[in-house]
């Protein structure tokens, strides 16, 4: 093996090593309580938690307290079925995972066959308990039907509580919260860049240390959703000051795809104001041409007559031109 393959292998190693080191911060959590109809706690029922987008299901059982937990969840659609021998089983309905969420799911089983099934709705809470981080997720609906300035993801930023588009003076383009100016002991939080703001994509860290801003933004069309927290984040977030993460989108068991063109063109633009008429001599408008073009496609990997990732394995390919 040569000196070149070698290196690029052990950089690949690091690469994937730190990236599954950064996933926390963009993993959620499913937790519970489970007790029986006059409140009393159930020891060792079979939970089980379905990624109802991958079919894939996770087992656990509850501990003395009767609780469960299922952590480093991805951003999704799940499904919680507890079952316990005497009792109906009990069945959550679809509960949304979105970036470093913390849901609880408590269900009460009832007595019966454990063929039976009932079905527990599981409210939102108008008070989230189960954790303190001061933050705001952008979807992948809002993600959609949203503009974003530049076709980049930090433009959402604007959306979580405490932060504004206002810029600190001498600062230009920089996006800063003011609520922290007015907290005490409070940091300034400039999201579109800085040393001690994170910015994440799936994890791994993108913040350009020596320019500031992003490394790397991905295409506006494979983001999945965005999530700003700019206070009381827990220490996984280590030295930053406020967290900007975006999560790419990610194959599923059903196959997705699209296309897209944004096209700018000076004929499809009005005529200055102070210009009278399109043939008034020697005017003409400022010539513009520009498209941003691409698409992407996903779902399960599957190789004819070989193998099926139905349920196992997914892909996701993304890819945007750029012409001006």
């Amino acid at each position: 093996m040569n000196i070149t393959r070698l290196a690029s292998l052990v950089v690949l190693s690091l690469l994937f090593v730190s990236s599954a080191a950064a996933q926390f911060l963009l993993r959620g959590t499913i937790g519970g309580l489970v007790t029986d109809e006059t409140g009393a706690v159930i020891v060792g029922a079979t939970v089980t938690l379905t990624d109802l987008d991958r079919n894939q299901a996770s087992v656990a059982a509850t501990n003395e307290g009767g609780l469960f937990s299922f952590p480093n969840l991805v951003s999704g659609n799940y499904q919680v079925l507890v079952e316990q021998d005497g009792f109906k089983a009990g069945v959550s309905d679809i509960v949304v995972i979105t970036t470093n969420d913390n849901v609880r799911v408590d269900i009460a089983l009832q007595i019966g066959d454990v063929t039976e099934t009932v079905e527990v709705t599981t409210a939102a809470p108008l008070i989230q308990t189960e954790q303190t981080v001061v933050g705001q997720v952008v979807d992948e609906a809002l993600v959609e039907a949203l503009p974003a300035l530049g076709r980049n993801f930090l433009a959402f930023s604007t959306l979580a509580p405490n932060v504004s588009s206002f810029p600190r003076s001498g600062t230009a383009n920089a996006t800063w919260s003011v609520g922290s100016h007015h907290t005490v002991g409070g940091v300034a939080v400039q999201v579109g860049g800085g040393g001690d703001n994170g910015l994440y994509m799936n994890g791994v860290n993108i913040n350009d240390s020596w320019l500031g801003g992003t490394q790397y933004s991905p295409s506006m069309e494979n983001v999945q959703e965005v999530k700003v927290d700019t206070a009381n984040f827990s220490a996984a977030s280590g030295r930053d000051i406020s967290t900007t993460s975006v999560v790419t989108k990610a194959g599923t068991n059903e196959f997705h795809g699209g296309l897209f063109n944004y096209l700018e063109n000076e004929a499809l633009n009005a005529w200055h104001p102070f210009v009278k008429s399109e043939s008034e001599p020697g005017q003409r408008q400022d010539k513009l041409q520009r498209n941003q073009f691409g698409g992407n496609i996903g779902g399960p990997v599957v190789v004819p007559g070989v193998f099926s990732g139905r349920n196992k394995a997914f892909f996701f390919f993304g890819y945007e031109g750029f012409d001006n």
